[in-house]
Formats: structure tokens, sequence, C-alpha cells
């Protein structure tokens, strides 16, 4: 897509890693795009970047209410979660190195990435909604 005029970019960055097994025998290569989220300003690029956290002692309150009562307890580990949050805000990034895109395009999200400001509070309402679903 086109730049909007005056618009700002986030700039991104490509992190690649070795995955191993136990034995150090090199298993499969990673790649992940993540923003340089350092980049972006408060007020232009995002408004609020707070995520509610679960403190330690609610967390042991729960468990300790569940054993007293015999509930069956389940966790979940839900993987690339910051990867499946929509976006409030309009952000634009520059095109990654290694891809290939006409002169003057940029790329717009729509989704969150790891490493902007705000993907943990876009992952903590996204979550929110399902759970009160």
């Amino acid at each position: 897509m086109s730049p909007p005029p005056g618009g700002r970019f986030v700039d991104t960055k490509w992190v690649l890693k070795k995955k191993r097994d136990e034995c150090g025998n090199l298993v499969k290569f990673k790649a992940r795009l993540t923003a340089r989220g350092f980049t972006q300003i408060p007020g232009l690029d995002y408004d609020e970047m707070f995520s509610a956290v679960v403190r330690t002692d609610t967390l042991r309150l729960l468990l300790a209410h569940a054993i007293q009562y015999q509930l069956h307890t389940v966790q979940y580990d839900i993987e690339s979660a910051y990867l499946n949050a929509p976006l409030d805000e309009e952000i634009y990034i520059q095109p990654p190195a290694m891809v290939s895109v006409p002169d003057g395009k940029v790329f717009r999200l729509r989704k969150s990435i790891y490493g902007l400001k705000q993907a943990a509070r876009c992952w903590g309402e996204t979550l929110a909604a399902v759970l009160k679903q």
C-alpha cells in the first residue's frame, strides 16, 4: 500500500534463531519479524500499553480454592498469542530486509506483532473478550 501523507513508520528487524535438540544437533531454523517498538512515539503510534497481570497471591488463592473443593484445573499455553490480536491503531511498518517491495510502498499492520509497545494490551483485550463470551 502507498504510505499516507505525513505518516510515521515503525522500523522492523528479523530475529533469526537456530533450534537445537538436547544433544546439540541442529533441528531447524526459525525466523520472526519483530517491530522495533522503541521507535514508536507515545500519543502518535499508541495511546496505552498497559496489560493486566495476575498477581502471584491471587493465583495462589485460586489454586488453594481449587484444591480445597477438589476442582479440576487446566493450564493453556497459547502459541503466537501476540500475533492473534487485532490492532486498534493504524500502524505502518517499513518493508523488512530480504522482502522485495516496489519503491514507495509500505505495510499496514492489521494484527499485532512482537515488539510493538501495545502488543500485550491488544492480546489482553482479545483474551478478555473471548473469556467473557
